[in-house]
């Protein structure tokens, strides 16, 4: 009953001949790849800036409205394309709410009780009847 860790090494040992190659093949297969993927994401800094001032500070936080994170990356992706000429269809939702949550600790992400609707987004001083009016 061994580790699965010293499984791939006994079995790498014996593919590879030395304790020291199948401890790196090892080392390399279990390793995350989610931190240098984040490292390599592109930003799209003035594209955030822009969208931040648009849509963050103006429409959620001054105008109070409650948008779909979905809105907010294809408005994020939208702003970049027009601003930076570069596609960001491809940038993730998480990686967007990421850097919002960083930066604005006063947003709201909510998921409706209805599966069928994106997560929505809010000033966290919007009272639960402006809300759900603005639903």
């Amino acid at each position: 009953k061994h580790s699965v860790t010293h499984q791939r090494q006994r079995l790498c040992h014996w593919r590879f001949g030395t304790t020291h190659a199948a401890i790196e093949y090892t080392t390399f297969l279990s390793r995350s790849t989610s931190t240098t993927d984040k490292l390599n994401e592109p930003r799209f800094d003035a594209g955030y800036k822009i969208f931040c001032e648009r849509t963050i500070r103006q429409r959620l936080i001054v105008n109070q409205e409650v948008l779909r994170m979905s809105q907010l990356t294809r408005s994020f992706s939208d702003l970049v394309k027009q601003h930076e000429g570069v596609d960001a269809s491809n940038y993730r939702q998480e990686t967007l709410k990421r850097r919002l949550t960083h930066d604005f600790p006063q947003l709201m992400f909510q998921f409706p009780s209805k599966r069928k609707i994106c997560e929505l987004v809010f000033v966290e001083m919007l009272s639960t009847e402006k809300l759900i009016d603005r639903l």
